[in-house]
């Protein structure tokens, strides 16, 4: 009998699939803390008419604690990670993990780019929901992914579309900052 290849594993969709998850996660737990007057914890019942007995200041005000520190906690993970998934993108998108060429080679990494597209926009867009201060500290990590991404051929029109995006809300304005202080 001869070998056959059985088919791989869907280590890739688990992935993507767990990274989606983690940066769900963490954003949420950073945009959490940062607005303690707007929570997210509207979709709950939590806004008017608490869910706690009494609804007073006391258990609100503990509630916006809690969610700032789990903020603050948060918003370094937040940035490593999607640093991480974008500077993967675009060592896949840019040919990184393909310098052969087969045919068979050349299908597998555009499967993978198609795969890990979505998340990559996840990852943009998670950036762009920094505030200018928090972008500006963390720029210095998230930049030369940034700066690869642009020059990925093989990148998807959106990743393409919100790289442009997050340019034009967080990068330049940065750039223009840094201009008027010197």
């Amino acid at each position: 009998s001869s070998f056959s290849f059985s088919p791989a594993p869907p280590l890739l969709a688990l992935e993507v699939e767990a990274s989606q998850a983690a940066l769900a996660v963490l954003l949420h737990l950073h945009t959490a803390g940062e607005e303690p007057g707007r929570s997210s914890l509207g979709a709950h019942g939590g806004t008017k008419g608490g869910s706690q007995p009494g609804g007073g200041e006391d258990g609100s005000s503990e509630r916006s604690d809690a969610q700032a520190v789990l903020a603050a906690g948060s918003r370094h993970r937040l940035a490593s990670l999607a640093t991480r998934i974008l500077r993967d993108f675009a060592h896949v998108a840019g040919g990184g993990s393909n310098a052969g060429g087969s045919n068979v080679g050349a299908q597998q990494t555009r499967d993978e780019i198609n795969a890990r597209a979505p998340l990559a926009v996840d990852a943009l867009k998670a950036l762009a929901r920094f505030s200018d201060d928090l972008f500006a500290e963390k720029a210095e990590e998230a930049f030369p992914a940034l700066t690869a991404l642009v020059r990925c051929e093989h990148a998807p029109a959106e990743v393409s579309r919100v790289l442009g995006e997050v340019f034009t809300a967080k990068i330049g304005p940065l750039v223009i900052g840094s201009l008027g202080k010197s």
